[in-house]
């Protein structure tokens, strides 16, 4: 946040398929929630494509799972859902 507010982190918006990056960062943190007997599950639709900087997309996707397993009880699910509602 502190590059992106300086100018020194570039912003690069592609159109790319978010639930490809969703089962990246899922598969990334798969071992670590099975160390704690959670469980992910990805349920985003397929085929919903974003335009957006993929790296900051990725970036908030590794935060928003890792606090996930962070704070979650053994034997706990996470579920990772994303829908395309109109153009949005």
């Amino acid at each position: 946040w502190a590059q992106s507010q300086s100018g020194k982190l570039l912003y690069k918006p592609e159109y790319f398929e978010i639930t490809d990056l969703i089962e990246e960062t899922v598969l990334f943190f798969h071992s670590i929630a099975d160390q704690k007997s959670i469980s992910i599950e990805n349920k985003a639709n397929s085929n919903i494509q974003v335009f957006a900087d993929k790296e900051m997309i990725s970036t908030v996707l590794r935060n928003l799972i890792s606090n996930a397993v962070k704070f979650n009880h053994s034997g706990g699910r996470i579920t990772i859902s994303a829908e395309q509602d109109e153009n949005y």
